[in-house]
């Protein structure tokens, strides 16, 4: 009776109420009825066959349970609905109801599992490499440029590259957090999880400050991370982010307090010459006649329709901010950078409302928090987030929309390799900086460079963010112990 099948249970508990009803049925005087009288009697019968069949451990499935099993050729051909125990099923595995072939379709989670990449390396290493020209503004002379450039490899064969640098100090310390703090966390991590990954080493950090070396080193891996991330989705690392515009205006930068007269007039006419059409130059001289006579020279040979911008990179306080840049009105500022300490954001927002003039800050800010704490206070008209410097495009794109969401635009500063992808990416993106001398271009240190042709540029066609190192060239500049030489940057 064990081996009896569950379509053999079905048939035989209506074979037997049809006979019960049978026995019980009416004379054939007796009117025809459909309601069979002594039907309840009829079940007594059944419930003790059942009764007998369960306390044999046959238990009685529902009838027509098994109707779509039976229905089944396969099912026909065996005669029983219910495969016996060790018989293989329609996939040729044992206890397996799929259908044929689903065994050779892997699962979601599988396939998820399959196409994941894994990070298999970073490597930090350090570049200390002197400016292309004189770079000097109001509070600091610079020797020489520290690059940080880290690599991540994956099992995918795909290696991401992200930098960041410094003014040429620190350099060894982001070395040394990226490489033995930083590495650690993300191998073995899958590069697509990139803002998990980018808050996993923002918290190991956090403690040393929410800005500065800690957020230069974060930015390096976060880069590498959009890196690969777009050569795997084979575009250009601009349209991943948003693909707003196709290429961006930029203008000629200058850090060029040192300069006055004709050099000075000789660099704003190279920049014009190049195709730009807005330009920027630094103030904050001692003296505040000199940086009238500078401004109102460069104003004099560009002419009323380009706009000029003005950067004191953060030497007054706000009251003589007040005083200078009402000398210097004048001449029409597009807008004043930095008049004073980034710290001192009620004193940007008193210098922008006292003297009218467009207040552009953002490159000695870090974090989303402190471009919040601006925007609120109504201290800024221009966002100029940098991209190393907040951390990555991870932070640089939350600025971004958060600066639009106050209609407000962005500008990054310096990097303009990267930027040209963040300005392309977002609707409010203003303009580029090409800084003369900063670029990783100027610098010669580019197998492709990346210039600005006709006042525009347009990013790398190439998946990814397309800048590509040349090893040779940076092998000359490369530090591997320490820092010698190092020279005070504060003038």
């Amino acid at each position: 009776m064990l081996s009896t099948c569950s379509w053999m249970n079905a048939f035989g508990f209506r074979l037997l109420s049809l006979i019960s009803l049978m026995s019980i049925a009416p004379s054939s005087a007796a009117p025809a009825t459909r309601s069979f009288p002594g039907a309840h009697s009829a079940r007594k019968p059944a419930r003790a066959y059942h009764r007998r069949r369960r306390s044999q451990g046959i238990v009685p499935r529902p009838v027509g349970a098994d109707t779509a099993l039976a229905n089944d050729r396969e099912s026909a051909r065996r005669g029983c609905g219910r495969r016996r125990p060790g018989e293989r099923g329609l996939t040729g595995r044992r206890g397996d109801r799929r259908l044929p072939g689903a065994a050779d379709r892997p699962s979601p989670a599988t396939r998820t599992r399959r196409l994941a990449m894994r990070i298999t390396g970073v490597e930090a290493r350090l570049y200390r490499i002197p400016p292309a020209v004189q770079i000097q503004d109001s509070i600091q002379r610079i020797s020489h440029w520290e690059f940080i450039v880290t690599t991540v490899a994956t099992d995918a064969g795909v290696t991401g590259t992200g930098f960041a640098y410094t003014l040429g100090l620190g350099g060894t310390a982001v070395r040394e957090l990226v490489g033995t703090y930083l590495a650690p966390l993300v191998i073995g991590a899958d590069p697509v999880d990139v803002e998990r990954l980018w808050k996993r080493c923002w918290w190991e950090l956090h403690a040393l400050g929410s800005g500065g070396m800690s957020r230069f080193a974060l930015a390096t891996i976060d880069i590498a991370l959009w890196d690969i991330l777009a050569q795997k989705a084979g575009v250009p690392l601009y349209r991943l982010l948003g693909g707003f515009r196709d290429r961006i205006p930029a203008y000629g930068s200058g850090i060029n307090a040192h300069l006055d007269g004709e050099p000075l007039l000789d660099q704003m006419r190279g920049f014009l010459a190049q195709g730009y059409r807005s330009v920027k130059m630094k103030v904050g001289r001692d003296d505040p006649q000199e940086d009238v006579e500078r401004v109102a020279a460069v104003r004099r040979l560009i002419g009323s329709g380009i706009p000029l911008m003005l950067d004191a990179n953060q030497k007054w306080t706000a009251a003589e901010a007040i005083r200078r840049v009402g000398h210097l009105k004048p001449f029409d500022p597009y807008w004043i950078e930095e008049p004073l300490l980034a710290d001192d954001r009620a004193g940007h927002a008193h210098v922008r409302q006292a003297t009218g003039v467009a207040m552009a800050v953002g490159e000695t800010l870090y974090t989303r928090y402190e471009f919040a704490d601006y925007i609120r206070a109504g201290a800024v008209d221009v966002v100029q987030a940098d991209i190393p410097r907040v951390g990555g495009f991870t932070e640089w794109m939350k600025i971004a929309k958060l600066a639009e969401s106050f209609n407000l635009p962005v500008a990054p500063h310096f990097m303009m390799e990267l930027s040209v992808h963040a300005l392309c990416a977002v609707p409010n993106g203003l303009i580029l900086e090409d800084l003369q001398g900063g670029s990783l271009t100027d610098l010669g240190v580019l197998a492709e460079p990346i210039r600005v042709v006709r006042g525009e540029i347009a990013p790398p066609d190439r998946p990814g963010h397309g800048i590509v190192f040349d090893p040779a060239a940076l092998r000359r500049y490369e530090v591997t112990g320490t820092v010698t030489g190092v020279t005070a940057t504060r003038t």
